[in-house]
């Protein structure tokens, strides 16, 4: 971790906030090591709130809805009774509790650092309401997972002048030796069969085409082409296969994609959801995971299951995941997809 960023974490008095899923665990693992007492308080909105339940002493969870008016004045008290020596925000899209802390710890100056968690839509993270709003919210400084986000905020004319990076840890962390029979339990709890193979596809939270936002991913109608693309792949594999196959939908936790509406147009079984699973169970009854871009396949990835990028619509001139993760593979269609299914399958 970069000193600056552990000296925040060490700060005597500590407040953070965070929104999504992908800030919530990544801020959570940095502060694994600090005490639990009354230095530290942690403002929520879900679904970061999921990340801190051994800390529920020190967190303040934010019902849904609250207006950014709302915000501002919780952000304010927080930081006027808490008196923090340092601010640590995550970088969501939209108003949140981050941006309404970076506003009220700017007026109380207090040094706040803002923590992004992932490599696309970065001055998107700092806009007001507009895209020509681009840098509105602005953090003493910015911490990144990688020197290509650093340099690309320069390019896009990033006003903060102190941009860190750091190693993520969840990414590059060593991993703890996986509970040989936590698979086993799990496909029996869900009545998988021993040796199903199980297909997991990542989803993602797709943002709908608007003008001027520019964002670095797919749109949501690619997430549905992919998995809708997968689907029909491991269906015609299994006519003839010799073990039954499932394809395990993973959603993303801010997402709003109706996966139970999708399971019901196929047949029985064969589109499982995953929604309720942790991460150690998910890859441990993973045989092979498909995605796009999300953090979660680069995880799996970490965890010893074989993943792929791959986007349907070969159009597609963004970002990709593996640029940054080089152990996740590139599918350039979805009969490359069966080609890496057929070779768990040993065939």
């Amino acid at each position: 971790m970069a000193s600056l960023l552990a000296d925040a974490f060490d700060a005597p008095r500590l407040l953070v906030g965070a929104r999504e899923a992908g800030a919530g665990s990544l801020i959570a693992r940095f502060m694994s090591g600090r005490p639990a007492d009354d230095t530290l308080l942690v403002l929520l909105e879900s679904p970061a709130d999921r990340y801190f339940e051994d800390r529920a002493d020190q967190v303040q969870a934010l019902a849904a809805g609250l207006s950014p008016e709302d915000l501002r004045d919780i952000a304010r008290k927080a930081v006027k009774q808490h008196r923090p020596d340092r601010v640590i925000v995550g970088a969501s899209v939209g108003f949140t509790i981050e941006k309404a802390l970076i506003e009220a710890a700017r007026q109380a100056g207090v040094p706040v650092i803002s923590i992004v968690d992932h490599y696309w839509n970065l001055w998107q993270r700092f806009a007001g309401d507009t895209p020509t709003d681009r840098w509105r919210y602005q953090p003493d400084a910015i911490a990144v997972p990688d020197p290509w986000c650093r340099d690309r905020l320069q390019e896009l004319g990033c006003p903060v002048d102190t941009v860190v990076t750091f190693e993520h840890p969840l990414l590059w962390a060593s991993l703890a030796p996986a509970d040989p029979a936590l698979g086993p339990r799990v496909r029996e709890r869900l009545g998988i069969a021993p040796d199903a193979v199980v297909v997991m596809f990542v989803s993602e939270y797709g943002f709908a085409d608007s003008e001027g936002w520019q964002w670095d991913q797919a749109e949501e109608e690619d997430i549905y082409l992919a998995a809708d693309e997968l689907v029909a792949q491991v269906r015609s594999m299994s006519v003839d296969a010799e073990r039954p196959m499932h394809v395990m939908i993973r959603p993303h936790p801010a997402e709003s994609h109706d996966w139970g509406a999708f399971a019901a147009r196929h047949e029985a079984g064969l589109v499982l959801q995953g929604h309720n699973l942790d991460k150690p169970e998910l890859f441990a009854i993973a045989d092979i995971a498909f995605g796009l871009n999300s953090m979660l396949l680069a995880e799996a990835g970490r965890a010893g299951v074989p993943s792929y990028s791959w986007f349907p619509d070969q159009s597609y001139q963004g970002l990709r995941l593996s640029r940054f993760a080089s152990w996740v593979n590139e599918c350039q269609n979805v009969q490359a997809c069966g080609a890496a299914i057929r070779s768990v399958l040993g065939r």
